[in-house]
């Protein structure tokens, strides 16, 4: 899976130094050089905040779009996978996929509260699934061939190997992929993708992106084993990666949200106490007893050695 295998078909192809596309890889493998790479998934460039929102991904590979994808299916926006957008209206949440090579659409399906806090539930749905029956948009999603509702086209991001995405079991996909299977059983607790973000700061607090590959088979006349098979999305393999955010660092998260009415309480305590003291210092200047200055003449000090007025007179 992820050290790939070596393959003597591989190893004559790339043997073959006039042929422009052949792979690239050594060995195979569906995860080969991609265990512990720092830069398999390519360079971004994304925004660091202010002007430029955290975690928004602007270039991929120095680049603002792809060649792989027609029309707007081609550009790269959204979220890069670690930070999300701040105070979030939209029902769409836009996520770049660098296995997909362009951005994929999620669809709001509820509120949900991780650890005490309340986040914002995005989960793979039609603006990703469809074919560009619901959504005419996504008809630039389905390369050369559109498939039936639920699969999502991969092939010219993986060198045109006859690669296809679903989700695991064909959850939410069309019945008739289902039905030329043995063995599939979709259930969503299982096999659904979801991401849920907590909207005011754009911190994860749960994902779980589940993604299933898939082969497309077709007959081959002229290859005997191949030329009465059946035309096909044959599942391969399906993974899942797991994210969320520990209780410890969910108390710091709610410490952040509510710190703006900390700040507010404060202030408001201290001007409540500044106003307090400065009517109690009124208070006693007030009481205090200020004599008139004919009333100070009557204690003036006396003089130790006081001048004559015979010597005042010669002065």
């Amino acid at each position: 899976m992820f050290e790939g295998y070596k393959d003597p078909v591989l190893d004559f192809v790339r043997s073959l130094s006039f042929i422009s596309d052949a792979p690239a890889m050594d060995k195979f493998g569906f995860f080969y050089k991609k265990n512990a790479s720092a830069t398999f998934d390519g360079i971004f460039n994304v925004g660091t905040g202010g002007s430029h929102p955290l975690g928004q991904i602007y270039e991929w590979n120095y680049n603002t779009n792809t060649t792989f994808y027609d029309e707007n299916c081609s550009s790269f926006k959204g979220s890069a996978g670690d930070f999300f957008p701040k105070y979030k209206t939209s029902d769409i949440l836009e996520v770049f996929h660098s296995d997909l090579c362009r951005t994929i659409l999620l669809d709001y399906e509820k509120n949900a509260t991780i650890h005490g806090i309340e986040g914002l539930k995005y989960v793979l749905d039609d603006h990703s699934l469809d074919n560009g029956t619901k959504i005419p948009g996504n008809k630039c999603t389905c390369g050369k061939h559109c498939l039936p509702y639920g699969v999502i086209y991969a092939t010219a991001c993986k060198g045109d190997t006859p690669n296809y995405l679903s989700l695991p079991h064909f959850y939410k996909a069309d019945p008739s992929y289902a039905d030329k299977l043995i063995g599939i059983k979709p259930d969503k607790e299982k096999h659904d993708f979801y991401i849920i973000y907590e909207p005011t700061t754009g911190i994860p607090l749960q994902l779980f992106p589940r993604l299933q590959i898939n082969i497309r088979m077709s007959p081959v006349s002229y290859i005997g084993m191949y030329e009465d098979i059946p035309s096909i999305l044959f599942p391969v393999l399906w993974f899942e990666q797991s994210l969320a955010i520990p209780s410890t660092s969910a108390l710091l998260v709610k410490i952040l949200l509510i710190m703006k009415d900390i700040c507010l309480s404060v202030g408001i305590v201290l001007i409540t106490l500044s106003i307090v003291i400065f009517l109690f210092l009124m208070y006693r200047i007030r009481k205090s007893d200020f004599r008139p200055q004919e009333h100070h003449k009557n204690y003036l000090p006396k003089e130790l050695v006081p001048l004559k007025e015979k010597d005042s007179q010669n002065c």
